[in-house]
């Protein structure tokens, strides 16, 4: 049993009961003109020491740190196609930023 609230247009949040566990699930359209703002988001995870200080969002390889171990992000394959690699490179930065996920 689900509920869906809102539209395909804002991003459709889909709410699931499983088990008593809830998931979200959302869409998030890219768009290139927003690319600032991620940026932005990108330099304050450095800032506050979530990514290596000294990480540049030019940079191929990322390294994040969490509580007991830090994770490498490497977009070095997908380099070439552009179609999914600021796509996914700011993707990264919102679950990074938003839900603070290393």
């Amino acid at each position: 049993m689900g509920n869906t609230i809102g539209s395909i247009e804002n991003g459709v949040f889909i709410y699931k009961d499983t088990s008593s566990s809830l998931a979200e699930k959302k869409y998030i359209r890219f768009e290139k003109e927003d690319l600032p703002q991620y940026i932005d988001k990108f330099t304050d995870l450095v800032g506050e020491g979530i990514l290596l200080e000294g990480c540049l969002f030019e940079d191929h390889k990322w390294i994040a740190y969490g509580n007991k171990s830090y994770k490498t992000f490497d977009f070095t394959i997908m380099e070439y196609n552009q179609q999914i690699y600021l796509p996914l490179k700011c993707f990264v930065i919102l679950q990074l930023y938003d839900k603070r996920l290393v």
